[in-house]
């Protein structure tokens, strides 16, 4: 099994640290187009166009400055840079104090970027500002961009096991993988016999859930183990909002499987909360 995961918006800027050095980061077949994003990135200068493009508010100029010193600002590994809810949920960094445990998430996590494409855990980024979803300049929309390159990178070493997807709209799109078994997570919130959809809580859910599974001990290598791996997540200990109110996962629901053109499988698997 692997587990895919959006980055996050919310990102920790490490003080110290080595320079982004290319050819260390994993799937170094990327790098041509890593190198080509972030030159596209860092063209854009500080300036109010460059806020407008990349989608952020006024008081921008720290992100604006943050991408502009792509090349020397410290770096520090992913799963640490990376602090969104879905991030500080899932609590990466404590895995990996324990050897099998951090051979486990290893192996298992894929973090997908508008800058780098897709990382792994222990790759060592700086921070920046730039989501799946801009265009830049030249290069055009991102997702379009990377998806030939994520698709040759991904489709290589995928080993036919389960794929659970935690990704959200920008990022699928950057590699649907249709020639994979994709399971994609969703969550909904049930009370007095009624469903909604939920969106911030969903990273959260999604976030204790990859934490949950990297915990059991060695993942899933097939589908059956996984549906019963996944299926367990109704054991999570509650968690409690704002008010205090404690929330569980209550059932766990698995559509039918869809067989696309590419020869993968895509189902959905719903977290059902109270």
């Amino acid at each position: 099994m692997q587990i895919w995961l959006p980055p996050s918006e919310g990102k920790r800027t490490p003080l110290s640290g080595p320079a982004l050095r290319w050819e260390s980061l994993s799937h170094p077949d990327l790098n041509a187009h890593r190198q080509r994003v972030a030159d596209a990135l860092m063209g854009l200068g500080s300036g109010e166009d460059a806020a407008a493009i990349l989608g952020l508010g006024a008081k921008s100029r720290a992100d604006l400055e943050l991408n502009a010193a792509l090349l020397t600002n410290p770096c520090a590994a992913s799963e640490e840079v990376f602090t969104g809810v879905l991030f500080n949920a899932a609590d990466l960094p404590s895995l990996l104090h324990d050897a099998d445990a951090a051979e486990s998430t290893r192996r298992a996590i894929r973090i997908f970027s508008g800058l780098f494409g897709v990382l792994q855990v222990g790759d060592l980024i700086p921070d920046h500002r730039l989501s799946m979803g801009v265009k830049l300049p030249i290069i055009g929309g991102l997702a379009a961009s990377w998806r030939p390159h994520l698709d040759a990178a991904l489709q290589a070493e995928y080993d036919g096991g389960v794929i659970l997807d935690m990704r959200s709209g920008p990022y699928r799109n950057a590699c649907p993988a249709p020639w994979a078994t994709v399971w994609q997570v969703g969550v909904v919130r049930e009370a007095a016999g009624k469903r909604s959809v939920v969106s911030h809580e969903a990273k959260q859910w999604r976030g204790l859930l990859t934490g949950f599974l990297l915990r059991m001990g060695a993942l899933p290598t097939d589908e059956a183990d996984a549906e019963t791996a996944v299926a367990s997540a109704t054991s999570m200990a509650p968690v409690r909002d704002a008010k205090g109110v404690e929330h569980c996962v209550t059932d766990v629901e698995f559509s039918e499987p869809t067989v696309t053109k590419k020869g993968g499988v895509t189902r959905t698997v719903t977290l059902v909360t109270n």
